[in-house]
């Protein structure tokens, strides 16, 4: 058995494997542990007891790196010019309704305190009042995704007359 000596097992360990499963199948859990690439990260810690336990349970399912397994993306490396040309974006995407929601807020239509109240009270059954009071306050991205919420549930009537 080359295969125990490539990976540094004794002929005690062997003889051990050899008790608890037949030659065909220890050769077979030889060959998937050969098989394992250095840094996959479902090599086995112990390879003694992972070969026991391979053994003993009968295992007859190839472990994950014996299939490589199909990316859904592809990968190729960027020269530095590359990646300078596409910048990484760091600010959130803009909700497309916003602008209409914002127009709305600074038009001054008598249904903005009523728009503000709803908006405010559904926060605070999200998040609790103490968090609902100061996304309200900075007027940040939570309180604009519910603006846009409430928007898109009731108030789209303003975007046909405004």
């Amino acid at each position: 058995m080359t295969l125990a000596h490539t990976l540094s097992l004794t002929s005690t360990f062997v003889h051990a494997l050899l008790r608890q499963a037949p030659l065909d199948h220890v050769q077979q859990l030889l060959t998937w542990a050969a098989a394992c690439p250095a840094h996959h990260p479902a090599r086995p810690r112990h390879l003694e007891a992972w070969l026991m336990a391979g053994a003993r349970q009968q295992w007859t399912t190839p472990p994950t790196w014996v299939k490589p397994l199909a990316s859904a993306m592809p990968y190729r490396a960027l020269s530095d010019a590359e990646s300078q040309a596409t910048p990484i974006r760091t600010e959130p995407r803009v909700d497309p309704d916003w602008p209409t929601v914002e127009r709305f807020l600074n038009s001054g239509d008598p249904r903005t305190a009523e728009f503000l109240h709803e908006v405010a009270q559904r926060l605070t059954d999200k998040m609790g009042p103490e968090l609902a009071r100061r996304a309200c306050a900075t007027a940040g991205p939570f309180w604009r995704a519910m603006c846009c919420e409430v928007w898109r549930q009731r108030y789209t009537a303003f975007e046909a007359t405004g």
